[in-house]
């Protein structure tokens, strides 16, 4: 195995951790001393890998994105209507909250690190780095949708502005859901949504 793959190896363990003591501790709790210990590596070693604990957590956070991005896609490739393949795409990234409880802390943290590093993040590249690939998947679903004759002519020109639109309902019922401590059907919300969003689109 060459250095090059160890290393590649060895980051995605330290970005694992990192989300494991985020998700049990909060942004603010864990140290980066804390996720090598995690990892099992060296103190001093880790920030050979990462400038800074904001740096980690966010590339930590860009990669469980896109594993729930890659998962999904991949979840709902046989489903041949572009549509339900949107709708199984977007319940597949949802079911994960359900799933895992981990899911939700690592959310949480997330908003609470937007909220105190705001400076920071933007400056990094934001929401934008983060959602980079689960907005585009969804764009490129929108667009099947138009070619193939479901969504309105409209729909390519707004096709990203409604990604990001669907992603802050996800993101919010979430929250609500994270909020009542799973006492409400999370995808049944999500698909009402989806309902009335798919009616005011179609043909």
């Amino acid at each position: 195995m060459s250095k090059n793959v160890d290393r590649d190896k060895k980051r995605q363990e330290i970005m694992h951790a990192a989300l494991i003591l985020f998700s049990d501790k909060g942004f603010e709790s864990a140290s980066m001393a804390q996720v090598a210990v995690k990892a099992g590596i060296g103190k001093g070693t880790i920030y050979e890998y990462f400038n800074t604990k904001e740096e980690l957590f966010l590339l930590a956070l860009k990669n469980w994105l896109d594993g729930l991005c890659e998962t999904g896609c991949k979840h709902v490739a046989h489903v041949s209507d572009p549509l339900e393949r949107l709708r199984a795409y977007l319940n597949e990234t949802m079911q994960d909250l359900v799933k895992d409880p981990r899911s939700l802390a690592i959310r949480i943290g997330a908003h609470q690190m937007f909220a105190t590093h705001r400076k920071w993040l933007n400056k990094a590249g934001g929401l934008q780095l983060l959602l980079k690939d689960v907005f585009q998947s969804t764009s490129d679903m929108l667009l099947e949708c138009v070619d193939k004759g479901v969504l309105q002519p409209r729909v390519k020109q707004q096709a990203p502005m409604i990604a990001i639109n669907i992603f802050a309902f996800l993101d919010g019922i979430s929250m609500r859901y994270c909020l009542l401590e799973g006492e409400m059907d999370l995808l049944a919300h999500v698909n009402l949504f989806l309902d009335d969003l798919f009616f005011s689109l179609r043909i």
